[in-house]
């Protein structure tokens, strides 16, 4: 009896790696957007913080694409600078931080900057922290800054950064050879318990 709980046990624990194998191949993919034109458009799936959130980029005023304050993702100075440094570390990178040009919205040198708001200051004006993507590298940085509600963010050099929670997430598809490994893996765990399924009952 004490054998068959045995097999039993490492039955459960190769269904188990199995389950963990294969889960590990259906995490949420993060996806960069852009236009018709081939500009930056923003992404989806951006891990801000551990929580997934869909980011946008868009031209004009403050009260044409937010209204006001309830719309915002961020609250605090703190907070949006972690939606900036998110768009810094994950979609400002490769041809895209090259070329900050091709961000949608974004046609003048030295920088583009992507903003995202977060309050109203005590005197009417939009409060929002920065993530510069410049010409020299060593200049991209998270900051912080303001204007007023009607001010139209198009000076070639500033987009809004709109942001809404991820409601789905899309799973990466197995490439050929990572499918292989995986069913070559959950096979071997396969014959592994059957094998020792058969042992037992032959010591019976």
């Amino acid at each position: 009896m004490k054998k068959v709980f045995g097999v039993l046990k490492h039955k459960v624990r190769a269904i188990s790696l199995m389950a963990m194998l294969l889960s590990s191949y259906s995490h949420a993919a993060f996806i960069k957007t852009y236009t018709g034109a081939g500009e930056l458009s923003g992404a989806q799936q951006v891990n801000v913080a551990g929580d997934l959130w869909d980011v946008s980029f868009k031209t004009g005023s403050f009260l044409d694409i937010f209204g006001d304050v309830s719309s915002l993702a961020a609250t605090t100075s703190v907070g949006a600078a972690l939606f900036s440094q998110a768009i810094l570390d994950q979609v400002f990178t490769g041809t895209d931080d090259a070329l900050y040009t091709n961000t949608a919205g974004c046609s003048a040198t030295p920088s583009c900057s992507a903003l995202t708001a977060y309050g109203i200051s005590a005197a009417g004006r939009v409060l929002f922290s920065t993530a510069v993507n410049a010409e020299l590298e060593s200049a991209d940085l998270v900051g912080t800054g303001n204007a007023t509600q009607s001010a139209s963010i198009s000076f070639g050099q500033r987009v809004w950064a709109v942001w809404s929670k991820t409601t789905t997430t899309e799973p990466i598809s197995l490439s050929a050879p990572n499918l292989f490994s995986a069913v070559l893996t959950s096979l071997f765990l396969v014959f592994i318990f059957r094998r020792r399924a058969n042992s037992v009952r032959r010591a019976q």
